[in-house]
């Protein structure tokens, strides 16, 4: 005669779980039994990045990463962006919906290991710092929050800068490219500007590119003289960079005039997460919870 008997139990937290069994009977018959299981979690992480400065009435462009370093798939994977009142929205990335002041994607599952990059362009029409809160969410109540630096922006009189990055965070060997654009919104010409880019250590330059002549100097790359800035015109510059160390690096960019009393330069900071590359974990079939175990007499 054979007899099963079969139960099922919920693992309170992930994993690796030995479940024991003996059966007894007369005769001092006695028979063990054990089974070991491996719990996996579903996680979610958030990151979400933009510009330290920006001019007002300007598009302002943010990145969110969202990843599950988990060991199990998180599914029904919601992303929500609220927006700060002060700021208008322009677009979002492709699945992103706006509407009630908010930008929700819906992204299905996030394998473990894997991330999502998102993307939601948005413009200040008064000065000040704006900073907002992100949420994601999954099946089984996995949650991840995050607070957004603030950006500040600005309305300056005189010339400026504005930096974008094409990626951040970065993974240790991985290319990015910084956008620095010299911008005059007053009402005469800037004569004679000099900008000058200081590369951040855990960064190598790989190319540079601008509208004069371009020199380095150890991490600084240095640009000639523009013989002159119109009123309302803007100029781009961009610098190639390779990520070469994990930590968190600050580029430097500083703008001055070719004569000698122009005094101090002005200088505009924007930092950028580097990160380790992760390793790819195995594959393998999710574990079951469901334990049987099988007696004879």
């Amino acid at each position: 005669e054979r007899r099963v008997v079969e139960y099922q139990a919920i693992a309170a937290q992930a994993g690796t779980f030995t479940n024991k069994a003996e059966v007894t009977a007369e005769g001092r018959v006695r028979q063990k039994a054990s089974v070991t299981v491996t719990v996996g979690e579903a996680k979610l992480s958030l990151l979400k990045t933009g510009p330290q400065r920006r001019l007002i009435n300007r598009p302002t462009p943010y990145q969110i990463t969202v990843s599950n370093p988990g060991t199990m798939p998180a599914t029904n994977v919601q992303v929500t962006d609220e927006l700060s009142p002060g700021v208008n929205f322009l677009s979002a990335s492709p699945g992103g919906r706006f509407a009630d002041g908010r930008v929700r994607w819906s992204l299905g599952t996030l394998r473990p290991g894997e991330q999502r990059l998102l993307q939601v362009v948005l413009l200040a029409p008064r000065p000040g710092r704006f900073g907002n809160m992100v949420q994601a969410t999954a099946d089984h109540d996995v949650t991840a929050k995050v607070r957004a630096e603030e950006t500040h922006f600005e309305s300056p009189s005189g010339p400026t800068i504005e930096i974008d990055k094409s990626a951040d965070p970065l993974e240790v060997g991985q290319k990015a490219t910084y956008t620095i654009r010299l911008i005059n919104p007053g009402k005469t010409a800037f004569l004679n500007p000099i900008v000058s880019i200081t590369i951040p250590e855990g960064m190598t330059v790989r190319g540079e590119r601008g509208p004069t002549t371009a020199r380095r100097d150890g991490p600084i790359v240095r640009f000639d003289p523009l013989p002159a800035l119109d009123a309302g015109a803007e100029v781009l510059y961009t610098v190639e960079v390779e990520a070469k160390k994990a930590g968190e690096a600050r580029l430097r960019v500083e703008l001055t005039e070719k004569r000698k009393d122009s005094g101090s330069p002005q200088s505009w900071e924007e930092k950028t997460l580097i990160r380790e590359a992760p390793r790819l974990a195995p594959q393998s079939a999710p574990p079951t919870l469901q334990v049987r175990q099988t007696h004879r007499r």
